[in-house]
């Protein structure tokens, strides 16, 4: 059998000198990619007004506060309140039209009515009838009492939605309020946006870390914590707080002073054994009630929350009280 050779097909001749490893083709390609995104551009800011005014909101959750205009809200659920008003008093007029109608109209006049008032499609067919007036101003004002409760309802609960958003926090208000002075990034009514903390809603709800204590915390140490956030170079003086370590911070105080007031607690009704029942119970009174403030001030706990808590903690030391003072 012979042999027949091949054409050529015009394959580019490769080198065998080299050994092709594909996982290391990937992993120099994952590094060049690793190496472009190191260094990530910086932003520019965008353009002065509402572009710049929405990245600096962006920054931050707590940032994001907008205008309550509440006094325009009730404004317009006033009006909206008036015009259902009258239009109450027009279709109470079109029912006492038919009751004087039920009441000494002729036989037809009333078999009419009333099947115009049990059944929908003769009620259109009425108001679609020439010179059936009365059916077609009825017509009217039910359609319109729907189009206005409809209004009426969804304004009432978007005013009551915006009511539950609290004001931004102090310090937050302060500070937005300071860059925004600053870089003026709207003007004429536009620039009003914080003449009034309680005029503003924060569309951030207030977690657990809105207590006193955090708020002392961040009011005292905010400056030491920042979180590193990449800014345009005009907001060089913008400093963020990082929320993670002024938690961690405030936990480890919670826990060193409910640590200290127990055990504080206990070494003294333990090392002074030379009291009376009295100055005993004294003693854990004033143990109870400084226990009692702290978590009261402190905390963001409920009423019933905080009763619990006193509750357990005057009964923990009273039985040590009762055991140091048996032993």
């Amino acid at each position: 059998m012979r042999l027949r050779r091949l054409p050529c097909l015009g394959f580019a001749r490769r080198d065998f000198s080299k050994t092709y490893c594909p996982e290391k083709e990937y992993q120099q390609q994952r590094f060049a990619m690793t190496s472009n995104n190191a260094s990530p551009k910086r932003p520019t800011g965008g353009v002065k007004g509402l572009d710049e005014y929405s990245q600096f909101m962006d920054l931050s959750p707590e940032l994001v506060a907008f205008k309550r205009f509440g006094r325009l809200s009730i404004r317009n659920l006033l009006a909206l309140q008036a015009q259902l008003q009258a239009l109450q008093c027009e279709i109470d007029e079109v029912d006492s039209e038919e009751e004087r109608t039920l009441e000494s109209g002729t036989i037809n006049e009333k078999m009419k009515l009333l099947q115009v008032n049990v059944d929908w499609r003769s009620f259109e067919r009425a108001a679609k009838t020439p010179g059936n007036d009365r059916a077609r101003r009825k017509m009217e004002k039910t359609l319109q009492l729907g189009k206005l409760l409809d209004q009426y309802y969804r304004a009432m609960g978007a005013h009551s939605t915006m009511m539950q958003h609290p004001p931004p926090k102090t310090f937050v208000y302060n500070f937005s309020r300071d860059w925004f002075l600053q870089h003026r990034p709207m003007i004429g009514p536009g620039n009003e946006h914080y003449s009034d903390r309680e005029q503003l809603a924060s569309l951030m709800k207030p977690g657990e870390s809105d207590d006193l204590l955090s708020r002392a915390m961040q009011h005292l140490f905010g400056s030491c914590f920042k979180e590193r956030k990449p800014v345009p170079d005009s907001w060089r003086n913008v400093r963020l707080s990082s929320d993670s370590s002024l938690r961690t911070l405030t936990t480890i105080i919670s826990v060193l002073l409910a640590t200290i007031l127990l055990f504080g607690a206990t070494a003294v009704l333990t090392l002074v054994t030379d009291l009376s029942r009295t100055e005993r119970m004294a003693m854990i009174g004033c143990f109870t009630a400084t226990f009692a403030v702290l978590v009261g001030i402190f905390t963001n706990c409920k009423r019933s929350e905080l009763f619990v808590a006193v509750a357990t903690y005057s009964a923990v030391l009273v039985v040590f009280a009762e055991v140091t003072k048996d032993g």
